[in-house]
């Protein structure tokens, strides 16, 4: 159990409950939420209440989130379509297109040994992202803007909103920016590229129309552009895979603006999805 930290059984509508620090919470199908501490997982769920024990059939239960600290992975991660995320020690893809792994549970094992685990095999159609070095990849997400500045005639930006990263492929939640504006982020220590998809949202494929820009700002207040495309009704989706200069100092930024194109600022949002930087190994 000390290597879990939450479990979702199944999806919902509902608003996910706050939880408190320090304590185990379960969340069951209609929606009450339970604290205390989870003494097992087995054929049923146990957890210590205030209230006493509570034995939970698993047909009952949609969430558990246990108290234990979040860690950056060292194992490889694989995530599946129904939201799983996997920690496996070895993996591989045979030619019935099965997708075969070492679960990472227990001890490691010592170097040149076979790695140790629960062996389990499930379709590769279902995998949607591995990471086989999670310790190389920072989601833009993680990391919040220093700065939000309008350009233009515009008064004032929306805060940039954010997916949720915990059911995000590599764990790269969604990044929604309104323009025209100017976002800055602090860049990761080593950082060598950014990556990522940027996407005109259908709601915005009347009237949205800008230029999307990805640059870099050095310690030295120089800003260096990376990348530039037009997004509209016509071009809605720009792949962009940036190479950060190698002299940028460990404090430089990088900046992404949004300047508007032939409609004004109207409709001019962005969808920046699984933006990750990678780091020197």
């Amino acid at each position: 159990l000390e290597q879990i930290r939450s479990i979702r059984l199944s999806s919902s509508s509902r608003k996910a409950p706050e939880i408190a620090d320090g304590d185990d919470t379960v969340v069951t199908l209609n929606g009450d939420v339970i604290t205390g501490f989870v003494e097992s997982m087995g054929d049923s769920l146990l957890i210590e209440t205030d209230a006493g024990m509570l034995d939970l059939a698993w047909n009952l239960v949609r969430e558990v989130h246990l108290a234990n600290p979040l860690e950056q992975s060292v194992d490889p991660l694989a995530w599946l379509t129904d939201g799983t995320i996997l920690g496996f020690r070895a993996g591989s893809i045979d030619s019935s297109s099965l997708f075969t792994s070492t679960l990472a549970i227990g001890d490691q094992s010592s170097p040149g040994e076979p790695a140790r685990g629960p062996l389990i095999s499930i379709p590769a159609i279902v995998v949607r992202a591995i990471s086989f070095d999670p310790t190389r990849l920072v989601p833009l997400s993680a990391i919040s803007p220093t700065s939000i500045e309008t350009i233009g005639d515009r008064r004032w930006a929306p805060p940039v909103r954010f997916g949720d990263s915990s059911i995000a492929q590599l764990g790269a939640a969604s990044i929604v920016i309104s323009g025209p504006v100017r976002v800055e982020w602090p860049m990761p220590d080593d950082a060598t590229r950014l990556a990522g998809v940027a996407m005109l949202p259908e709601d915005s494929m009347l009237w949205g129309d800008y230029e999307l820009v990805i640059a870099v700002r050095t310690t030295g207040g120089e800003v260096r552009e990376l990348h530039r495309e037009q997004l509209n009704s016509q071009q809605m989706m720009t792949p962009f895979n940036v190479r950060l200069n190698e002299s940028d100092t460990p404090t430089s930024t990088i900046l992404v603006t949004l300047e508007s194109g032939n409609y004004g600022p109207i409709q001019d949002e962005v969808v920046l999805k699984r933006a990750i930087f990678l780091l020197e190994p």
